[in-house]
């Protein structure tokens, strides 16, 4: 329970603004919740589906904003995460959303090519390259150790908003695939 850990070494205060932070994102998500509640209960009433508001986002933070505010909620303590935030704030909004875009773009580009080398081992050498690629595409922001790679690698496994992210690159073993790759990757010492 390293979060937990994480979370006990902060302040009070400084607990209580993370989880009223935290908080505020939940509430946000059941709002968002209620309303597409609310308009299916009306499209069921006889309400044409194009005067609906189903996929209007506005009223809850984007997956960007909250796998922010969860790093945040859990690795705020962090070296790595106190390195990741101040890479970011030294740069001015507009360059931040030009990076973010650049990094989706970049990424998406290296899983698009490992899904395509899927039919080979984990540890060959093409996709030990691309994993690589993969690593220099997360160093954008902060350097990534065998311990950071591990925890993303595990995270892209368990956390389920990832797997509706993963399924546009690969069949349902892209995933797996992926995993192992990224551990055969810190496993032999980060080529």
């Amino acid at each position: 329970m390293k979060d937990i850990a994480a979370m006990m070494q902060l302040s009070k205060g400084e607990q209580k603004n993370i989880l009223r932070e935290h908080r505020s994102t939940l509430v946000q998500r059941k709002q968002k919740l209620e309303t597409i509640i609310d308009q299916l209960d009306e499209y069921v009433d006889g309400t044409d589906i194009s005067h609906l508001h189903l996929f209007d986002d506005s009223s809850i933070l984007s997956i960007q904003e909250q796998y922010e505010s969860e790093a945040k909620f859990i690795y705020g303590n962090t070296e790595k995460y106190q390195e990741f935030e101040a890479n970011v704030s030294e740069l001015s909004a507009a360059e931040q959303e030009k990076s973010y875009q650049q990094f989706s773009v970049n990424m998406e580009q290296v899983f698009r090519e490992l899904a395509k080398h899927q039919d080979l081992s984990p540890d060959s050498g093409e996709v030990q390259a691309l994993v690589g690629e993969w690593k220099v595409c997360m160093e954008q922001f902060m350097s990534c150790d065998a311990e950071i790679l591990r925890c993303i690698a595990e995270a892209y496994t368990t956390d389920r908003r990832y797997a509706g992210y993963f399924d546009h690159f690969g069949d349902e073993e892209f995933l797996r695939f992926l995993y192992q790759a990224i551990m055969v990757f810190v496993e032999g010492g980060e080529k």
